[in-house]
């Protein structure tokens, strides 16, 4: 019997096949990319409920989970510089 392949497969099949065409390395995942642009928002400043409105997370505590590697740096900056408004 021939099993259906889910969407999620499908997707990250078609995600390999997009990383190949592009010549980037082999092994890159649509489960990096979902860390790295909830990482690259968390720098930006966003929220995390903006974050979790554009990566899909169900819970907070998921997106802060991926945002951890944050640049802690920028964002202590920021924070500084919301103090003085």
């Amino acid at each position: 019997m021939k099993t259906e392949k889910s969407p999620s497969n499908g997707f990250y099949n078609q995600f390999v096949k997009w990383v190949a065409e592009a010549g980037l390395p082999s092994g890159l995942t649509p489960h990096g990319l979902r860390k790295a642009v909830a990482r690259r928002l968390a720098e930006a400043g966003c929220t995390t409920h903006q974050i979790a409105a554009i990566t899909g997370h169900g819970t907070l505590k998921e997106v802060e989970r991926y945002t951890r590697e944050a640049n802690r740096a920028n964002l202590a900056e920021d924070a500084m510089r919301k103090l003085r408004r």
